[in-house]
């Protein structure tokens, strides 16, 4: 799962427009960090059939954010452990300006 979730979160370093260009044998499209992790065959699977959600529990009228309720707990984990490990200090500053937003507000 650490090699699934750290391809997922490399794919946007190194953004292509479709994601099975990462495991491209032609020399111009690959990215040969990608096969070296995981195959591409294991990692459609792992993306096809990977759930977080416990359907029997899901509660629409108590969920705070029904969007991602299909990933809340797994999302509360990693920001419990982001937090953990990133010590922010009171001078930085981010301007919405320098991060890119392509997409609709929810």
């Amino acid at each position: 799962m650490k090699r699934f979730l750290s391809l997922l979160l490399f794919q946007e370093v190194a953004q292509k427009p479709m994601e099975k260009w990462f495991w491209s044998k032609r020399q111009i499209l690959s990215t040969p960090f990608f096969e070296k992790i995981m195959s591409e065959m294991r990692y459609g699977l792992l993306t096809n059939f990977l759930h977080f959600e416990n359907n029997d529990a899901f509660d629409k009228e108590l969920h705070p954010n029904p969007k991602l309720r299909k990933i809340s707990e797994f999302l509360d984990l990693a920001v419990k452990k982001f937090k953990s490990l990133c010590r922010l200090r009171p001078d930085i500053f981010v301007d919405e300006s320098l991060i890119a937003y392509k997409g609709r507000l929810g």
